[in-house]
């Protein structure tokens, strides 16, 4: 099985959905810098959140080995060659994907565990991130 799914050769930033995780690493870097809880209670944690909630929404389960990943997904400096020999560039997980999603995951966590947050939602987001590729 092949892990492409679009034969497009030049998609490398058509996807690009990732800036918003800087944001927000800088944000929790400030925060641990500072140890202002006021401040992540009201103006970083709804951020966090809000992409947290986006990146939960996006995973899938991979098809190969059961284990949660994004896709569609692209990797912005690389294309690589499918079963057939074709360049392509979207694919199943990319690394910079995976490694990202981890960070912003690990990042929410540690947020809720300063706040004392609590929720079905928190409770999803530990799950997924036991059952997360993080070996691409």
């Amino acid at each position: 099985m092949g892990t492409y799914l679009v034969e497009s050769p030049n998609s490398l930033l058509g996807m690009f959905r990732r800036r918003r995780w800087l944001v927000d690493a800088a944000l929790l870097a400030t925060l641990e810098y500072t140890k202002d809880s006021k401040l992540l209670k009201e103006r970083a944690f709804p951020a966090i959140q809000e992409v947290t909630r986006f990146y939960s929404d996006w995973i899938i389960e991979d098809p190969r080995d059961g284990t949660l990943i994004s896709a569609p997904s692209t990797s912005p400096e690389n294309r690589f060659f499918n079963d057939e020999g074709k360049a392509v560039a979207t694919c199943l997980g990319s690394a910079m994907d995976q490694q990202i999603i981890y960070e912003v995951f690990d990042n929410y966590l540690k947020a809720c565990a300063i706040l004392e947050v609590n929720n079905d939602f928190v409770e999803k987001v530990k799950q997924q991130k036991i059952n997360y590729a993080r070996d691409l």
